[in-house]
């Protein structure tokens, strides 16, 4: 988290459920998936197959992953978003 602490303590915390399914991704359903929010900061608790799908990949500044443990259902999404991080910040997608 770049050197600074997640400190929410005087700002709003909003928490976006994108995903609770396991232990596979249905057309309406993601696998765990949570957005917590912060101000700028952003932290998704786990990025399981089918986040991609209901997470707003226009503004990756300030994004923070978190990967609770290495089952397939939790990190599935992890190279969409970093693919999704290197392209916009390098080619400018």
């Amino acid at each position: 988290m770049k050197d600074k602490d997640f400190n929410c303590l005087a700002k709003q915390i909003r928490l976006e459920v994108l995903g609770t399914k396991s232990p596979f991704a249905t057309p309406s359903y993601a696998c765990p998936s949570y957005l917590l929010t912060c101000g700028e900061e952003k932290l998704l608790l786990d990025c399981g197959s089918g986040s991609r799908r209901f997470f707003d990949f226009n503004n990756l500044d300030n994004l923070n992953i978190l990967i609770s443990h290495l089952h397939r259902d939790h990190y599935n999404d992890l190279f969409n978003y970093m693919y999704a991080s290197y392209s916009l910040k390098n080619l400018g997608s």
